[in-house]
C-alpha cells in the first residue's frame, strides 16, 4: 500500500476512489509534460502585452494544477489569470516570479509522489 499521507489529499482521494497507481502517475506525468509550456505561453503573451491570451493560458494551468491537487499553484495562477482578465498585464508580469517559485516547489512535490506511486 502507498503511504498516502505523503501524497497531497487530492492524489490520495484518486487512489481511494479506485484509480490504480499507474493511472494517477499518468495524470501527474501529463501535467509535468504540458505545464512548463503553458507557463511559458502565458509569459510570452504577457511579454507581448496580450493579457487576454495570457489569461487563457493561465486558465489552462489552473485546471492542470487542480487535476493533480496542487492547491498553492492553483491559487497563485488563479491570481495571475484574474490580473490578466482585469487588464493588468504589468501586475500579471509581476506575479510570474511567484508563479515560477510555486511551480518549482510543486514539481518537486510531484516527483516525490511519482516515486511513491512507482513503488506501489
Amino acid at each position: 500500500m502507498i503511504k498516502t499521507v505523503q501524497l497531497n489529499p487530492w492524489l490520495t482521494e484518486l487512489l481511494e476512489a479506485g484509480l490504480e497507481p499507474a493511472e494517477v502517475l499518468a495524470i501527474i506525468r501529463s501535467f509535468q509534460e504540458t505545464a512548463p509550456a503553458i507557463l511559458a505561453e502565458a509569459e510570452h503573451h504577457l511579454d507581448r502585452g496580450d493579457a487576454k491570451a495570457g489569461a487563457r493560458a493561465a486558465h489552462r494551468l489552473v485546471g492542470g494544477a487542480a487535476n493533480v491537487g496542487l492547491v498553492k499553484l492553483e491559487m497563485v495562477v488563479r491570481d495571475l489569470e484574474r490580473c490578466c482578465e482585469e487588464g493588468e498585464p504589468s501586475r500579471a508580469m509581476g506575479l510570474l516570479g511567484a508563479v515560477g517559485n510555486v511551480f518549482e516547489t510543486a514539481q518537486k512535490e510531484l516527483e516525490v509522489a511519482c516515486a511513491l506511486l512507482k513503488g506501489a
